[in-house]
């Protein structure tokens, strides 16, 4: 097992993963983590037939911050111990920078690799703030989502008969926060859309003048 060793390089990085052992570690580590208030989340206890088993952690922060602060961070998760003159953590692994934050944690759940054990509940524990979903989403449900709203954002359109990009923005940044959003983000389309009431509205306008003209 690779223990904190504080002598070591110190690096930077703004998220961080290490390997809990709940038989050595603390037994309040949840409580522990709650009060930090860092953004983390916790794997489902992995059992594997040949190793000893564990919880994966994983920290993430907005900005880049020295493995230093998570080595103390570990020591509130296992007990402080000296072996060979160097102090080590029991029951807690060396924090390991995170190449890819949403690889890492669909692997807490071994989402991608059928072969390791599997969870029938595919949920993390989140704590500080941290939300696990937003990277467990698969890219064909999230396009699915994502054109749902654009069907509500054509309905909105349709029904109230918005002639203009800030008024619909206007309308619906007090009705849906998701809607907004989706709206800013095709903001080329909506603005297409909400031309062709714009435009009707116009000619609406002009038959009614035509009309007047005529009836004088």
């Amino acid at each position: 097992m690779e223990k904190i060793n504080g002598t070591e390089k110190v690096e930077r990085a703004r998220n961080w993963t290490l390997i809990f052992y709940p038989d050595e570690g603390r037994a309040d580590f949840r409580e522990v983590l709650e009060k930090l208030c860092v953004p983390c989340c916790v794997s489902p206890l992995h059992t594997p037939s040949e190793k000893k088993e564990h919880y994966h952690i994983l920290f993430s922060g907005d900005k880049k911050t020295e493995s230093q602060i998570y080595n103390e961070i570990c020591k509130k998760l296992g007990d402080v111990i000296e072996v060979d003159g160097k102090e080590t953590v029991k029951g807690v692994t060396k924090p390991q920078r995170v190449v890819n934050l949403k690889s890492t944690v669909r692997y807490f759940l071994h989402l991608d690799n059928p072969k390791k054990q599997q969870f029938e509940n595919k949920v993390l524990e989140d704590f500080g703030g941290f939300d696990s979903s937003k990277y467990l989403i698969s890219k064909e449900d999230k396009d699915a989502e994502k054109y749902l709203s654009i069907k509500d954002v054509i309905k909105i359109i349709k029904e109230k008969r918005f002639v203009s990009l800030l008024d619909l923005l206007d309308y619906l940044g007090g009705f849906d926060d998701v809607l907004f959003q989706v709206c800013c983000d095709n903001a080329y389309l909506c603005t297409q859309l909400t031309n062709v009431y714009k435009l009707q509205k116009k000619n609406v306008k002009t038959t009614l003048q035509i009309v007047g003209d005529v009836l004088k």
